[in-house]
């Protein structure tokens, strides 16, 4: 529901950095690490220091999360 509502409003209002920033978070939530950096990137370029500072923080949750996998997949390498 709210991405049927935020996608509305950016139909509306493609230029609004706002419902690209919402776009985002929602789709990081849903873990759809794709879309959601794909509407960070719109929404830093529209001007949102917001934007900015949480695909920063995104990018190292991300790698942090893969690093996480690798030793996991590692690990189980080594005892099995």
């Amino acid at each position: 529901m709210a991405e049927a509502a935020i996608s509305k409003a950016l139909e509306l209002d493609k230029e609004n950095a706002n419902f690209h920033l919402e776009m985002a978070r929602l789709f990081s939530l849903k873990g759809s690490a794709d879309q959601a950096r794909e509407f960070y990137e719109q929404s830093s370029a529209l001007g949102s220091a917001i934007a900015q500072h949480e695909l920063l923080s995104f990018d190292e949750s991300n790698r942090f999360e893969m690093q996480l996998g690798h030793l996991f997949t590692f690990k189980r390498l080594i005892l099995f």
